[in-house]
Formats: structure tokens, C-alpha cells, sequence
């Protein structure tokens, strides 16, 4: 059987939403948790409603990574099935993935690609025609997503959990590969809403550039990660520092996202990109500024703890 995990921070206005749809979606006799950081909005209300048929574990909401071992830890099944709390599953999303680990034993963890319905404000029809062009034209994801990670708990020990630190999809997809793990990505309906605003958009490319900052800052000796990022910019192999790499791929977005301008055909969708790099690379200078200073702050809390 499967144990699902919804991580939930303020997100009322998506969870019931997404609790309805993981409810009506077989096996119904899976187990639903869903970790919630204390949210200060409706959440709340909405988890009473559905107390009876689902489990609740609170967490302190001081990392992604941290909330997502909770969750694990108070998850009775061996398939442990990831969801945030604004996507709409559909009715074969858990069925797909128990299909799969049960036909593909080697196989550590799998995520769903999802679907990308053009329906919301402009700024979530852009996200989603902008998902969708680069699934069906260009190289995808090639870790899994954040949004869908499901795994054996097996070897979500044998890699020792999730990172605390954050990106810790990216960081799990790395460690289960170099574990000999098979990872892959399987096709469902589901949907994961994108944020509705500029504001709320910008703000989440801004905080993923810097937290992928301070990931490539500790780990830009991972031969998996440069092996990953140059597969798609080969271009700057003879740079020789990861930052500058990143920082000028970025800078380059006017240049790059011509390709999706000609395979759609859509200047809004051009410019979107634009957007979205700019947003991304925002957070990444700020976040390689921060990194040092993070990097000794956490080594002197590590210090304290032994």
C-alpha cells in the first residue's frame, strides 16, 4: 500500500482542493498525512473537517528537507508518495505510481510529469504554457519534482533522508543515482497550481535561484551536477567557476528563449521567460553573496549540537 504526505504552510486556499482530490483518487484505503508548519491562515479549520480519514503532524516550518523526513518517519507503508499542498491529483495518480514500484523493483523513486491545463489568471496560463513547452520540446526535468516525489522508504534510508538545507528534491534525485538507484518520471493528469500572481511568481523563482545558490556552493564538485548542467549549456564547458556558469546562462535569456518564441509562437510567452530568468537570477547573486556566511553559521550550530 501507499502512505501519502501533503507538506502544507499557509495554504488554505489550495489544500481542501487538493485533500478532495487525493480522497477520491484509488486505493482509498491509502493513508493520508499531511505536515503542517503551524499555518496561521484557514488551514486549520479545513484539517478538522477531514480529521477522521486523515493524520496530522506538526512541524516548526524551518525547512522543506526537515518537514519532509517528519513525514516519512510517521509513514507506515514502504511506498511514501510526496504532494504540496496545491496540486489536484488525478484519479490514476496513485494507482500509476503502485503499478510502477511493483513492476520495477531496482527502481528507487519516480515522480509524476503532470499536466498543464491553460485555465487561471495570465500569469499561471503563462507558467503552465511555459511547463508544457519545455516537456514537450526540450530536455525535461532531470531530477525529480518537488511538487510529486514518491519512493520506497528503503531507499530513502539508504541515502540518509532528505536534506535539511534545501533544494532537497534535487539534492534526494543525486544521492539515490549515486546510490545505483533508477529514478524516473511517469505521466498522469495531476496539476500543480502555479502561483496566481507576478508578485507570488517572482517571489518563488527569487527564493529557488537562492537556494540553488547555496546548493551549487557546497556541492560544486558533484560530478553529477555539472554533468547535469552541462549537458544543457555545453556551450560553457571552459568556464571554469559553477557561479559565473549560471550567472551568465541566465544573462543570455534574452538570446535563449528565442527557441521557445519559435516553437510557439507566442511573444507573451517570450517575454515570460524573460521574467521568470529574471527572477531566478535575482535570487541567485543574493543567494551566492549569502552563501559564506550561511555555510559558517550552519557549521557553528553543527558544533554546538555535538
Amino acid at each position: 500500500m501507499i502512505s501519502v504526505i501533503i507538506l502544507s504552510m499557509n495554504n488554505g486556499d489550495t489544500l481542501e482542493a487538493c485533500l478532495k482530490s487525493v480522497l477520491r483518487s484509488p486505493p482509498f484505503n491509502k493513508e493520508v498525512i499531511v505536515v503542517d508548519a503551524h499555518s496561521k491562515d484557514n488551514t486549520q479549520a479545513i484539517l478538522e473537517k477531514y480529521r477522521n480519514i486523515i493524520r496530522v503532524v506538526y512541524d516548526e516550518g524551518k525547512g522543506i528537507g526537515i518537514a519532509r523526513n517528519l513525514g516519512v518517519n510517521h509513514a507506515t507503508h514502504e511506498i511514501v508518495a510526496f504532494l504540496d499542498s496545491d496540486v489536484i491529483c488525478a484519479k490514476d495518480h496513485f494507482t500509476t505510481l503502485l503499478d510502477y514500484f511493483k513492476s520495477h523493483p531496482e527502481s528507487g523513486a519516480a515522480d509524476i510529469v503532470g499536466s498543464h491545463p491553460q485555465i487561471g489568471t495570465k500569469i499561471q496560463r503563462l507558467e503552465s504554457l511555459y511547463r508544457q513547452t519545455v516537456e514537450k520540446y526540450f530536455k525535461g526535468q532531470s531530477t525529480l519534482r518537488g511538487w510529486s516525489i514518491s519512493f520506497r522508504k528503503k531507499a530513502w534510508r539508504d541515502v540518509g533522508g532528505f536534506w535539511p538545507g534545501g533544494p532537497e528534491d534535487k539534492e534526494f534525485s543525486y544521492k539515490l543515482l549515486e546510490k545505483g538507484y533508477k529514478i524516473t518520471s511517469l505521466k498522469s493528469a495531476s496539476w500543480h497550481i502555479p502561483r496566481p500572481t507576478v508578485i507570488g511568481m517572482w517571489k518563488e523563482q527569487s527564493g529557488w535561484g537562492c537556494m540553488s545558490a547555496y546548493y551549487n556552493y557546497l556541492r560544486s564538485n558533484n560530478l553529477l551536477l555539472l554533468e547535469d548542467f552541462y549537458s544543457r549549456n555545453r556551450i560553457f564547458r571552459s568556464l571554469r567557476s559553477f557561479t559565473v556558469m549560471v550567472v551568465v546562462t541566465y544573462m543570455l535569456a534574452p538570446l535563449t528563449g528565442i527557441k521557445y518564441l519559435f516553437k510557439t509562437k507566442s511573444l507573451n510567452l517570450y517575454f515570460y521567460f524573460l521574467f521568470v530568468h529574471a527572477a531566478y537570477l535575482s535570487g541567485y547573486v543574493r543567494g551566492t553573496q549569502k552563501a559564506p556566511k550561511r555555510f559558517k553559521e550552519e557549521q557553528r550550530k553543527a558544533a554546538t549540537l555535538r
